[in-house]
This record gives structure tokens, C-alpha cells and sequence, in this order.
């Protein structure tokens, strides 16, 4: 499998087919909007700053944001789901579909989360002790192989939406090592280009803000909404060649 490809391709079905540009700008929009939603909560600079905000602004806010965050969520498993198949609209409609993706996906996020922060917490225990400094480094290698292959859970939840028994195997990740882990190291590094593609634009826009003056907190939205959007299309596209992997391994 060539990795150069999957990216090319990838990127061809993301932004081609019917309704692309509708729906990339609408992509743009909901991420400019949270990127203004995490931008009013950086303006507090303590927890009494926070508390003496108007509790109806805060707690509108609050809710918008989570409901656009389960929503961008919800909309790149549904997007992982068409990945399966050879349609050539790619991107999902927007509609309410992304939020029941997201509900479904619920128990299988609440208990990988759970996993992860369970090694984690036994790791910082271990490595406190010289004795069972070795469990905890051996604790630490396990949570770096299931946080890089735990993407192929979700894309084989995402295949048809279905709670399967052995998805909640804290041990399948190491089930995709075998086979993925080459493509995966050269995909990664394939990526590189692709997330410093990522960075310029807002860099630029940066830069450009400064020399016309324009006031820095307008830069700073524009360089958080740019990145906003081209890391979660880069996020996407890197779903895309992962279910093509997983397609032609299992």
C-alpha cells in the first residue's frame, strides 16, 4: 500500500465531489465559532474573573460550546463511517446524524479514556519506587503503542456504528501493531508536511495583521480559526487513510 497515495487520494475526496465547498465552509464556520467560544474563556485570567461573569452568558456559552464540540465530534465519525465506502461525497451531510454517531460512540469513549488514565496514573505510582521503575517505563511503552493504533477501535466501531464485546479489549490495540505499524511510521512522517501546511496560513496571517496594524486579538482569532480548521481537515484526512488500511489488513 502506498502511503503518498492514500494521502493524495484523501485529499481529492475531501475537497471534491458535490457540495464540497458548502460543506468545507461549513466546517469553517462551526470551527470559527468555537474557536471565538475558546477565546472568551482564555479572557479570564483567574477563577474570580470567571465567577463574576454574567451566569446566563456563561452558562449560553458554556452549552454552545459543548453542543458544537459533540457535534465536530459526532460529524468525524460519520465522516470515518463514508470513508468505507466508494461515494464520492465523502464528507457527511449536516444534519443530526453526527449527534446519535456521537451518542453511540459514548461508552467506547468513557471507557478508553478510563483505560488510558489508569495506566497513566499506575505509571506516575510505579516510577516513584526504584523496584518497580521498570513496570512503570513498561506501563508508559503500553500507553504510547494504545494511544497510536486506539484510532483503529474507533474506526472499526465506526464501520457500523456497533458496540462490539472485544472493542472494549483494553488489549486489541496491539492486535493492529503487527501489521499496521510500518504504515503507520511512514504515514506519520508523511504528515509532517502536511501540519506545517497547517501552521503558515495562520502564520501568515499573523504577520500580516502586524504590519496593518490591526489589533492583536484579531490576529490571534484569525491564527486560532485558520488552524482550527486545517488541523481538523488534516484529522480528517488522516482518518481516511487509516480506514483504508484497515480495509486492506482486516
Amino acid at each position: 500500500m502506498n502511503a503518498y497515495k492514500l494521502i493524495t487520494e484523501g485529499y481529492k475526496r475531501i475537497f471534491s465531489g458535490s457540495d464540497s465547498v458548502k460543506k468545507n465552509t461549513l466546517i469553517f464556520i462551526f470551527q470559527s465559532i468555537v474557536s471565538g467560544i475558546t477565546i472568551y474563556f482564555e479572557k479570564f485570567e483567574n477563577l474570580k474573573d470567571f465567577m463574576s461573569e454574567n451566569p446566563f452568558m456563561l452558562l449560553a456559552v458554556t452549552i454552545a460550546f459543548l453542543i458544537l464540540t459533540v457535534y465536530i465530534s459526532g460529524y468525524s465519525y460519520k465522516f470515518v463511517n463514508r470513508s468505507f465506502t466508494d461515494s464520492e461525497n465523502i464528507l457527511p451531510d449536516f444534519n443530526m446524524e453526527p449527534f446519535t454517531a456521537f451518542l453511540k460512540a459514548l461508552p467506547l469513549l468513557v471507557v478508553w479514556f478510563i483505560y488510558l488514565l489508569a495506566i497513566i496514573f499506575a505509571a506516575v505510582s510505579f516510577v516513584k519506587n526504584p523496584i518497580t521503575l521498570i513496570l512503570s517505563i513498561i506501563l508508559i511503552i503500553a500507553f504510547v503503542i494504545i494511544a497510536v493504533f486506539l484510532p483503529f477501535v474507533y474506526i472499526d466501531f465506526c464501520q457500523n456504528f456497533e458496540l462490539k464485546k472485544e472493542l472494549f479489549n483494553i488489549l486489541l490495540p496491539f492486535k493492529f501493531v503487527k501489521q499496521t505499524a510500518g504504515l503507520i511510521i511512514l504515514l506519520g512522517l508523511l504528515f509532517i508536511p502536511v501540519i506545517i501546511l497547517c501552521i503558515i496560513p495562520g502564520l501568515l496571517a499573523v504577520i500580516i495583521c502586524a504590519v496593518t496594524g490591526i489589533a492583536k486579538s484579531h490576529a490571534i482569532y484569525i491564527n486560532l480559526v485558520l488552524w482550527s480548521y486545517l488541523t481538523y481537515m488534516a484529522q480528517l484526512l488522516w482518518y481516511y487513510c487509516l480506514v483504508q488500511i484497515y480495509k486492506e489488513k482486516f
